[in-house]
Parts: structure tokens; C-alpha cells; sequence
């Protein structure tokens, strides 16, 4: 009982905790803001080279929300562009695949009348067509690498905003 409340009680405690959630300026921020606000006795001593250690991290998260706001309008209109021909790039290949769907069909046909004529390599050679232009082959790709774009673009995102 008397751990956790030793625990409890510490001098200067982050609130909302440190999970990723919060930038470390963030945290920095609030700790200063904390440190102050208790009036610690025994850190008298070290009161200058404090306030000098807080007025650099204002400084610095000064600087920082600058620079991030001019690199957010610097890169803006290449997100956007971005964004836009990632758009173009998923209708194309969703009526691509629609197109693409009526091709498996004929070359399942193909490959069946092949076969039924003896000539098994040219039904082969069809159904490797039939699979490649299903919805598991070449469609299945172009929509895998199609999310991975949007996740890389998100994160980029994320990080300028």
C-alpha cells in the first residue's frame, strides 16, 4: 500500500502517459509547466540552468511548429497531386478489372475447347491467361500495391499535420 502510494505522489507526473499518443515536445512542455508549479526546495540550486533549459525548449518548440508549418504548405500541393493521381490510378484499375472479368471467362472457354481438341499445352498456356487476369492475379496486385500507396501517403500525411 505504501509503494503505490509512494507512486502516486511523485514530484512531477505526465498526464495521459507516454504511449505514442503525445509528442516528446509535448511532454517536455507539460513537464516545465509541472516543474514550476511545485516549487521544489531542493532544486533551488539548479533554478538557472532550468529556466535557461525552459526557455530553449520554448524556443526550439517554436521553432519546430514553424518549420512544420511551412513544410505543410510547401508540400501541400504535391499531396494533393499525389492523392489525386492515386484517385485515377484506383478507377482505372477498378474498371480495368471489370474489363479484365470478361477476358477470364473467354480464355476459361478457350482453355476447355483445348483441351476437348487435344491440344492440352495451348489449354494450359489459357488457363495460366484465365489466372493471371482473375481477380486473384494481376487485379489482386495492382489493388495491393494501390493501398500501399494510400498507407505511404497517409503516413506522410500524418506526419506534416
Amino acid at each position: 500500500m505504501a509503494n503505490t502510494l509512494a507512486s502516486r505522489q511523485t514530484l512531477v507526473s505526465f498526464k495521459g502517459g507516454i504511449d505514442g499518443s503525445h509528442a516528446l515536445f509535448d511532454f517536455l512542455i507539460q513537464f516545465d509547466a509541472q516543474f514550476k508549479e511545485k516549487h521544489i526546495q531542493t532544486a533551488e540550486l539548479f533554478a538557472p540552468i532550468i529556466e535557461n533549459l525552459i526557455e530553449k525548449r520554448s524556443k526550439l518548440c517554436e521553432q519546430k511548429k514553424m518549420m512544420k508549418r511551412t513544410l505543410r504548405f510547401a508540400l501541400t500541393p504535391f499531396m494533393l497531386i499525389a492523392r489525386l493521381m492515386l484517385g485515377l490510378a484506383a478507377f482505372i484499375s477498378s474498371i480495368a478489372s471489370a474489363v479484365i472479368g470478361l477476358a477470364v471467362g473467354l480464355f476459361a472457354v478457350l482453355s476447355v475447347i483445348e483441351f476437348a481438341i487435344g491440344y492440352w499445352q495451348n489449354g494450359i498456356a489459357f488457363m495460366v491467361l484465365a489466372l493471371l487476369a482473375s481477380p486473384i492475379g494481376l487485379p489482386a496486385v495492382a489493388n495491393f500495391l494501390l493501398n500501399r500507396m494510400d498507407h505511404i501517403l497517409g503516413f506522410f500525411e500524418g506526419l506534416l499535420c
